[in-house]
């Protein structure tokens, strides 16, 4: 059959109707005097999407990236103003799916030339570090988001008549919360902060 020749051959891709995207973010570590810190970027109010949040550098992964290191590597070239030789990335942390579409592809990093970072304004407002002995004394306070589904307007009730017209609950998942002085780092860099200081403990 040529259907069966024709699905042999088949290779799988991503339904991009779903809106799935991929990004890729690197954890930075960094040295400073008070000892072994990673560091944080405070997104520019002027952003429409997530305005004064704290991050970790990272972004869409785009068409020509090699692969997904790649992808870390030079959005956080184009955010923190530093070139390929001024950082080494060490490997990848546990990906996960964000709640709003993404697949996080996280890597932990070191950054050798710290005096050359130059915020690019359009994008950082400002960075900060946290030593990585205080961020393992922080018990991290945590809150549960519950995801759900509600029909749009026009869809077909007629076809499935005992489907529900309002809010369906889906599933609920936890937010880890890390308080530093005036800052609060939540959502997915909360996540990835999470994962990597649990690894910090566990080995």
């Amino acid at each position: 059959m040529q259907l069966e020749k024709d699905y042999g051959s088949y290779k799988r891709r991503p339904d991009k109707t779903l809106k799935m995207w991929e990004a890729a973010v690197l954890l930075p570590l960094v040295k400073t005097p008070q000892g072994l810190s990673i560091l944080f970027e405070v997104r520019s109010p002027d952003l429409s999407w997530q305005p004064g949040d704290i991050c970790f550098p990272g972004g869409h992964r785009d068409p020509d990236d090699a692969n997904r290191a790649v992808t870390a590597g030079r959005e956080m070239e184009e955010e923190l103003g530093i070139s390929s030789a001024d950082y080494e990335i060490f490997g990848p942390l546990d990906y996960f799916y964000g709640y709003n579409g993404p697949v996080i592809y996280p890597f932990v990093g070191f950054i050798i030339h710290p005096e050359k970072i130059r915020p690019g304004k359009d994008e950082v407002a400002e960075v900060f570090t946290v030593t990585i002995e205080e961020l393992l004394n922080m018990e991290p306070q945590t809150g549960t988001l519950t995801i759900g589904t509600k029909p749009d307007p026009g869809f077909p009730f007629q076809l499935i008549p005992n489907y529900s017209r309002d809010w369906r609950t889906r599933e609920g998942y936890k937010i880890y919360f890390y308080q530093y002085r005036d800052k609060v780092i939540w959502g997915i860099t909360g996540r990835i902060l999470y994962n990597f200081l649990h690894y910090l403990k566990k080995h």
